[in-house]
Formats: structure tokens, C-alpha cells, sequence
């Protein structure tokens, strides 16, 4: 008894004193593809691509969302506006030729409202805070998944690859979300799909913050404390018999 007593002391010591573990980046996934979608394709409202998108809006405090509703068509520069419950977190969209608002092409539907934003090319969106979550819908992937560059406010950047299916057909939908809250960014790139293909985006989401998700050692603590107390329940029991 008291050589557990003094084991269960020494891990809580240790976890105490221990540095704070780095939370994993998280990704959310999901598609939709239906080889009789084609290039009349249109929205799927209760699908895999939904539920991944519900799934990451679940994990954040607060959901700031731009859409394309606002915006002129045509325009290939423009600013967002992610509006959310708590404030709007502003961000820049530039482009290459090749991208730009409609509403819609082969293949490619807005996933709210009437318009969209469709890319052949590459694009980026710059935020003026860091951002540790990022979600979006994207149609259309057929040829090659997407990637992303994110440039770190550590410096430095990362890439993330999309895991689509290739090769797809036409008028796929797609959600992709991740978290990493060690790692914020203040850029992310959206990498130019290969000559013929393009895709379209609507409905992109971002935060600054995200719901708290105890850490292993939190938990494993959280265990020690109440086996340190059962047993301590258990000695004092023993004492008054």
C-alpha cells in the first residue's frame, strides 16, 4: 500500500513540474462524389462533406465565415470580411489570373448563396491577426488534390496536402478543415491546380481560438488525484475499524 501510495505521489510531482504537452494538429475531412453529379452538380446537404464541416465548427469558439455573396463578380483582388458572433477578422484575398468570383462552372456550385470563388490558378488570403483554424468547401477536385502553404508566425511555412480522391469525377464537393494551435499562421496559399483543371471555394472559415481539449497530462493528473484520494479514503477507513 504505501509503495503505491508513494508511486502515485511521485507521478503527480512529476506531471506537475512536466512542460505542457503540444496539442497535435487536427484535420476534418470529407467528400462527396457520384459519378452522375456531373457538370449540373449542386450542393449536398447531408452528406460526408457537411458532417466534416459540422464536426470542425463544433471545435471552435467562435465561427467567423466569409462567402462570396458580397463581392462583384469578376473581381480577382478583393478584401474579406469574416464575420463572426464575437468580432470580423479581416483578410485579404489576392490572386493570379485564373481565379476570381462567379457563380459557378462545370462542376463547380456555391455551397450558400449564388456565388462562389473559382481558381485555376494559384491564390492566397492574408490575415491581419494569426490564425489557428481554417475550414473550407472546394468542388471540383478531379486530377490532382489541392495544397495549402501556410506561412507561420514563427516564420518559416507548411504545407498540407488534401487527401481527395484522385481521379475524380467531375462535380465532387469536398470539406476541408484542420486546427493547430501551435503553430498560427498569417497567409494561407492555396497552390494552382494543373493546366485544365480548376476548382471552387465557398463558405471559408477561420478563428483565432478554438474550444479548449484537456491534455494527455491534464488527464492522466486529473486519474492520479483521484487515486490518491480513493486511497486515502481507503487508509482512513482502515483506522476507524
Amino acid at each position: 500500500m504505501n509503495k503505491l501510495l508513494n508511486s502515485l505521489i511521485i507521478c503527480t510531482i512529476f506531471l506537475g513540474i512536466s512542460k505542457p504537452a503540444k496539442a497535435m494538429p487536427i484535420q476534418f475531412f470529407g467528400e462527396d462524389l457520384d459519378a452522375n453529379m456531373g457538370a449540373n452538380s449542386s450542393f449536398v446537404p447531408n452528406g460526408n462533406a457537411v458532417d466534416a464541416q459540422n464536426d470542425f465548427l463544433s471545435r471552435l469558439s467562435d465561427i467567423n465565415t466569409a462567402d462570396f455573396e458580397s463581392s462583384t463578380l469578376g473581381v480577382s483582388t478583393h478584401r474579406l470580411s469574416f464575420a463572426g458572433s464575437t468580432g470580423t477578422i479581416e483578410g485579404i484575398l489576392r490572386s493570379n489570373r485564373g481565379s476570381y468570383v462567379s457563380n459557378g462552372s462545370s462542376g463547380a456550385f456555391p455551397t450558400s448563396g449564388s456565388q462562389l470563388w473559382g481558381s485555376g490558378s494559384r491564390f492566397s488570403i492574408e490575415f491581419e491577426t494569426p490564425i489557428v483554424a481554417l475550414g473550407f468547401f472546394v468542388q471540383d477536385i478531379e486530377v490532382n488534390p489541392l495544397s495549402l502553404q501556410l506561412d507561420l508566425v514563427g516564420g518559416g511555412t507548411k504545407d498540407i496536402l488534401i487527401p481527395s480522391t484522385v481521379r475524380a469525377p467531375n462535380g465532387g464537393l469536398t470539406y476541408f478543415g484542420f486546427i493547430d494551435k501551435d503553430q498560427p499562421f498569417t497567409r494561407v496559399t492555396f497552390l494552382e491546380p494543373t493546366r485544365g483543371d480548376g476548382y471552387g471555394f465557398d463558405d471559408i472559415t477561420v478563428a483565432e481560438q478554438v474550444q479548449s481539449v484537456p491534455e494527455p497530462s491534464t488527464i492522466l493528473g486529473t486519474f492520479m488525484a483521484l487515486g490518491f484520494g480513493a486511497l486515502l479514503k481507503k487508509k482512513g477507513a482502515k483506522k476507524d475499524n
